[in-house]
C-alpha cells in the first residue's frame, strides 16, 4: 500500500497524486481514484465522475467517467466530505464554495465596477443648467454626454462647456468604489470556511506566539478532518489490515506538540510503570505502540529497571 502511494502509476509520482486528490477534495468536496489492479492507482476527475445510484438505496452502484467508460464501484476510491443536499447528491461531497457562493458573487461584482471606472478615468459628474431660465433640449443633452464620455476615454484632464452650465462630482473617490471593506471581509470569510488562520495566510495580524499557534491549530484540525479522511480511504487498500497514517515529522509546527507527548510517556512509564506500548497508546502514536506491542509479545524488547529500551539481543541489554 505504501508503494503503491509512493508511485501510483508510471506517469504520475506519489506527491504530485497526493497534492492533486487533495486539492480535488477542498474545492468539490470530492476525491474520486480508479484502481484497475493491485499495482495502479489513477486520479479520477470530479467533473468527469458520475455516480450512478441505485433508484431505490440511493447508494452508488458504479461510475460513468468522461460520459463514456463505466467503472465498477470496487475499483473507485471515493473520498467525500460531508454533504447536506436533499437530493441524489448526498452520495457526494459538498463543496465549501457553494457557501460563499454569495460573497464571491459580490466581490466580482466590485470588480467589475472599479475596472469599469477605471477604464472611465475617474467616477461620474453631475451636470446641469446653472439657472431654471437655461432651456436644455435632448438633443444638448445627448451632446454634452457624448462628449463627456469622449473626454473621459480619451482621458483629459480638462473639459470646456458653456458658461449656463454647472457641474457636481459624486460623492465619493476611486478609492471608495474599490470595495475595500467588502473585499477584506470576503477573504476573511473564506478562510474561516477553509479553517485557514491569517498566519497561513501571510497576514500579520498578531505577534510571533500567537502565529505559532495559529499554525499549530491549523495543522491538527487539517490532520484530523481532511488528513483523516484520506488515511481511512487509503487504508482500505491493505490487504493485511495496516492502517495509513500521515507522517507529521517534517511539520515544524507540530514539533512542539510532538517533543511534549514523547515526555509524557516517559512519565507513564517511569511514574506509573505503564508499559512501552500502553504509554506509548495513550499519547496517539498508534504506529508506535503497535511496534513495541509486537516486539514485547514475541520477547524481543528489554527494559531495563530505569524504563531504557532497547532491542533484547543488543549490546546495551548485555549491559
Amino acid at each position: 500500500t505504501v508503494r503503491l502511494l509512493r508511485r501510483p502509476a508510471p506517469d504520475c509520482s506519489g506527491l504530485r497524486y497526493r497534492r492533486q486528490v487533495g486539492l480535488d477534495w477542498v474545492l468539490t468536496g470530492n476525491s474520486m481514484s480508479e484502481r484497475p489492479s493491485r499495482d495502479l492507482l489513477y486520479r479520477m476527475h470530479p467533473g468527469l465522475s458520475v455516480p450512478n445510484a441505485s433508484r431505490y438505496t440511493g447508494r452508488i452502484e458504479d461510475w460513468t467517467y468522461n460520459g463514456v467508460r463505466r467503472i465498477p464501484k470496487s475499483q473507485v476510491l471515493h473520498v467525500a466530505d460531508v454533504s447536506w443536499e436533499e437530493s441524489i447528491r448526498m452520495i457526494l461531497g459538498e463543496s465549501p464554495i457553494r457557501a460563499l457562493h454569495d460573497d464571491l458573487t459580490t466581490v466580482l461584482a466590485a470588480k467589475e465596477m472599479t475596472r469599469k471606472q477605471s477604464q472611465r478615468g475617474r467616477p461620474d459628474i453631475i451636470m446641469s443648467p446653472a439657472s431654471a431660465a437655461v432651456n436644455v433640449g435632448p438633443k444638448a443633452v445627448g451632446e454634452i454626454e457624448n462628449n463627456w464620455d469622449r473626454f473621459a476615454r480619451e482621458g483629459r484632464s480638462l473639459f470646456v462647456m458653456g458658461r449656463d452650465f454647472k457641474h457636481s462630482v459624486l460623492n465619493f473617490t476611486p478609492r471608495d468604489i474599490e470595495y475595500a471593506a467588502q473585499r477584506e471581509f470576503t477573504r476573511d470569510t473564506i478562510l474561516a470556511v477553509f479553517e485557514v488562520p491569517p498566519a497561513r495566510a501571510g497576514l500579520a495580524t498578531a505577534n510571533y506566539g500567537t502565529q505559532k499557534q495559529q499554525m499549530r491549530t491549523y495543522w491538527e484540525s487539517l490532520l484530523k478532518g481532511q488528513g483523516a479522511l484520506f488515511e481511512d480511504e487509503w487504508s482500505t487498500l491493505s490487504t493485511d489490515g495496516a492502517r495509513i497514517e500521515h507522517d507529521t515529522s517534517n511539520i515544524e509546527a507540530l514539533q512542539l506538540n510532538r517533543t511534549e507527548r514523547q515526555l509524557r510517556s516517559e512519565r507513564w512509564m517511569n511514574s506509573f510503570g505503564m508499559s512501552p506500548a500502553d504509554a506509548a497508546e495513550a499519547e496517539g502514536f498508534k504506529a508506535l505502540s503497535r511496534a513495541l506491542g509486537e516486539l514485547h509479545a514475541s520477547g524481543e524488547l528489554w527494559q531495563d529497571a530505569k524504563g531504557r529500551l532497547c532491542l533484547a539481543g543488543s549490546e546495551f541489554a548485555a549491559e
